[in-house]
């Protein structure tokens, strides 16, 4: 039981603008979310803030809680909603553009299953029946071609499953050393540069200095940002550089580190960081648009695949000629 997260980020825009947290959650207050406010309310008359009411999740709220170790209620929100913002429109980019090529996927899957356990032995069985000989090759490699699809999807989903599994409990660093695969681990250095210079710009164009937004990601306690924001304090602390910290830890792109580099020579490091987000928000839209391509191919294929052996599986007896 938690505020919504427009809600959060309308007593935001109230806090912001001077208004007292009790008023403001007076203003706030409807139907729905009646008794969290309540609640809320009830804690600020104790003298405390229950960080739980505020957002739902346990990663929110422990991001909450670190925050409000170190800045006022206002900032510590203003913070965790412009991370989760952030973490939102990641999603959303995702999200819209495999939605369709999955949805597409999974009804060629259930279009194939149809055809191979309801159509094909109907055809077979009248076939039979009618004392054709019929052979059975193209129906048993239909149902094959069925049971692979199948078997794909669900190591797919597992994998998926697995990886986000590693990547939330923290594991995910002993397995990346593992890796031995120069293509693998430059794919998950992509993915892992993405992701932390999304949220690194993000946080630095709110006017915080560097270090700071270092600090700021170690609070997000979900994913990798907060183990490459630890890893570059515990680097700063002890008088290394900013780029050398990064280089040391070998979970970024050597090329965003180059950019880094230069950007912090020249007083730039914001724009030169945001334009090497966009540069490789392009490349891994092309490759995601090229893997959405063969998905959509392969599901096509699949469908024409199976309306071929129908096709053939009927004209291909001779003695249907005779019954014309």
């Amino acid at each position: 039981m938690a505020l919504r997260y427009e809600e959060c980020l309308w007593l935001k825009d109230l806090l912001q603008e001077g208004i007292v947290l009790s008023h403001a959650l007076e203003l706030l207050k409807s139907d729905k979310n009646k008794e969290v406010i309540e609640r809320i309310l009830e804690s600020l008359e104790r003298g405390e803030t229950e960080f739980s009411y505020f957002f739902p999740k346990r990663s929110q709220q422990r991001m909450f809680q670190f925050f409000l170790n170190l800045y006022p209620l206002d900032e510590a929100l203003s913070h965790c909603l412009v991370i989760e913002s952030t973490k939102r429109d990641l999603v959303k980019r995702t999200v819209n553009k495999l939605l369709y090529p999955l949805c597409i996927l999974v009804l060629s899957c259930l279009c194939i299953t149809f055809v191979c356990l309801l159509v094909m032995p109907r055809i077979l069985s009248l076939m039979e029946g009618m004392g054709l000989m019929i052979d059975h090759f193209l129906y048993y490699m239909c149902i094959g071609l069925c049971a692979g699809i199948f078997l794909g999807i669900i190591f797919l989903c597992l994998g998926i499953g697995y990886l986000y599994k590693i990547y939330h409990d923290k594991r995910f660093k002993e397995i990346f050393d593992r890796i031995s695969v120069v293509w693998i681990k430059r794919m998950f250095q992509s993915l892992f540069t993405y992701i932390f210079c999304t949220y690194f710009n993000v946080l630095l164009k709110q006017q915080v200095s560097t270090k700071e937004a270092l600090y700021l990601l170690c609070g997000i306690q979900d994913g990798i940002c907060d183990e490459i924001g630890n890893g570059c304090m515990r680097g700063l602390e002890s008088g290394k550089e900013l780029v050398v910290t990064l280089e040391e830890g070998g979970w970024l792109l050597p090329g965003y580190i180059s950019y880094l580099r230069i950007g912090e020579s020249c007083g730039r490091l914001v724009v030169y960081s945001d334009n090497y987000e966009k540069m490789l928000h392009e490349k891994i839209e092309h490759g995601i648009k090229f893997a959405l391509y063969v998905m959509q191919g392969f599901s096509y294929g699949c469908v024409g695949v199976c309306a071929v052996v129908i096709m053939q599986m009927m004209l291909s007896p001779l003695e249907l000629f005779e019954l014309l």
